[in-house]
């Protein structure tokens, strides 16, 4: 599976070399069939957006860090702001 995610960024980005991989590759017919089917699915299958809650869980992720980093920024710049003014 890892290899596979590798082999999609690569071909991504260049499309020489996603045309020299399907060169390479020596299918039978039923794995054409197979892969087309595969295809076909994926270009039917609904995405649909995230929902409230995983908006909400996604904002608390993210805002959680920044809430730490800001309390002990402010923290260490009151510490070392007396130490200035002694």
């Amino acid at each position: 599976t890892e290899l596979m995610l590798r082999i999609s960024r690569l071909i991504e980005d260049d499309p020489a070399l996603a045309t020299n991989f399907a060169r390479s590759l020596h299918l039978d017919a039923a794995m054409l069939r197979r892969i087309e089917a595969i295809c076909k699915e994926a270009e039917k299958a609904d995405i649909c957006p995230p929902t409230t809650v995983q908006l909400k869980q996604v904002c608390m992720a993210s805002a959680l860090p920044f809430l730490g980093f800001g309390i002990l920024d402010n923290a260490v710049m009151i510490v070392f702001g007396d130490m200035i003014d002694l």
